[in-house]
């Protein structure tokens, strides 16, 4: 029975001569060919091994090694200008798990392209506005690159500055946004159609909003800044102070009264104005022009004195009397006793709203910014000086 044996265990002997015995210790081990086992649309990392005219050889696991022909490692040069060497780490991606010649193909424009889909879909996620290189101008908008991809922006989607330069673009040909980077956020994202659309206007609009945020935070009320004026309207005018803009109401744009927006500013005048109040809630700043002065009563007293003639202009009437304006800036009151050297039972028997008058300062009230006025007694001293002249 042992004679049977003996030649089936030779011929098992015979057979396994070639393959290392553990008895032989690890490094016969290490010689047997190995083959690690990819499919189509792995993405792996590998190690570098060598160039040649057909590419790049990767090695990608124990004893395999993969090739990357030349047109599918352009995104490297084209992206990063490295020299790739020996012993580099590279991203692939499994094109052919073998071809005829039993090689595993790759490519590192995919495995890029692969990734860049999956940080794209964070960015999207996350909401993060990203930088992208204008590349060139097709109907409709602009092609851009974002590392080994391409996507577009459309026209309604560039911010104005873009849109104008794009529109002469098209007019003589030439694009000089191109090679220019431009900060856009993702609208849509889709790998299956390979669509990658995006917008400047919307990365444009959140950045200055935050920007806007960031400095109604910093913004003082009391404060003197510097702005341009970008618009007016019945209602006030707006000035730029650079990440947001403030509203000068008409009340604040002089010390006079009845004053004419156009005739104090106009569109792109820089002015020093003074922070009334800053809403952070409504994102609103109100601004005043006048408050940059001086306040006119401050010095009232040592402008107007007793018994001085000054000309006002009716403001308003009551029972009791009329209100004026001195010099359009100083409030005053005629009372009905100092309108006339007859008795009056209403002021619109003597005046009217708007009348321009001459009149006589009776008192001086310092805390009330106000003059106490007497139309009466002015009339009767010009009459009394017409008077004396005709002598």
């Amino acid at each position: 029975m042992a004679t049977g044996v003996l030649p089936d265990i030779a011929s098992q002997g015979e057979q396994n001569a070639e393959q290392p015995r553990p008895t032989d210790g690890m490094a016969g081990w290490e010689q047997v060919p190995q083959r690690q086992v990819v499919h189509r649309g792995d993405i792996i990392k590998g190690t570098v091994v060598s160039l040649d005219h057909e590419g790049m050889w990767v090695g990608i696991g124990s004893k395999s090694e993969g090739i990357v022909p030349q047109h599918e490692m352009r995104s490297v040069n084209a992206n990063t200008g490295l020299n790739i060497k020996r012993g580099d780490e590279v991203f692939v991606y499994v094109l052919h798990p073998e071809n005829e010649k039993g090689q595993v193909v790759l490519s590192i424009d995919r495995a890029q392209r692969e990734q860049n889909w999956v940080q794209l879909q964070e960015k999207l996620t996350s909401g993060e506005i990203i930088e992208v290189t204008v590349n060139s101008y097709r109907k409709g908008g602009l092609l851009v690159t974002y590392m080994a991809l391409r996507g577009f922006v459309p026209l309604s989607q560039l911010a104005p500055s873009s849109r104008a330069i794009v529109n002469t673009c098209q007019e003589n040909g030439d694009l000089p946004l191109a090679g220019k980077a431009m900060r856009v956020k993702i609208l849509e994202l889709d790998k299956e159609k390979n669509r990658f659309i995006l917008s400047e206007m919307v990365a444009l609009r959140e950045t200055q909003e935050k920007s806007k945020a960031r400095f109604l935070l910093e913004l003082k009320e009391g404060e003197l800044r510097k702005g341009k004026v970008t618009s007016l309207h019945p209602f006030g005018a707006f000035v730029n102070l650079g990440p947001a803009e403030g509203l000068i109401p008409l009340s604040e744009l002089s010390w006079q009264a009845n004053v004419k927006l156009p005739d104090m500013i106009k569109i792109g005048d820089e002015l020093e104005v003074y922070v009334l109040k800053v809403d952070k809630e409504a994102n609103r700043i109100a601004l005043s022009l006048k408050r940059t002065q001086s306040p006119p009563w401050e010095n009232i007293a040592d402008k107007y004195q007793v018994g001085q003639l000054v000309s006002a202009r009716i403001t308003k009437l009551v029972d009791f009397g009329a209100f004026v304006k001195v010099d359009e800036v100083i409030d005053g009151l005629i009372h009905i006793s100092e309108m006339a050297d007859r008795r009056i039972t209403h002021p619109k028997e003597v005046v009217k709203k708007n009348d321009v008058l001459t009149v006589k300062i009776i008192s001086v009230e310092v805390e009330r910014h106000r003059l106490r006025l007497s139309l009466k007694q002015a009339q009767e001293e010009t009459t009394n000086e017409m008077e004396r002249l005709l002598k």
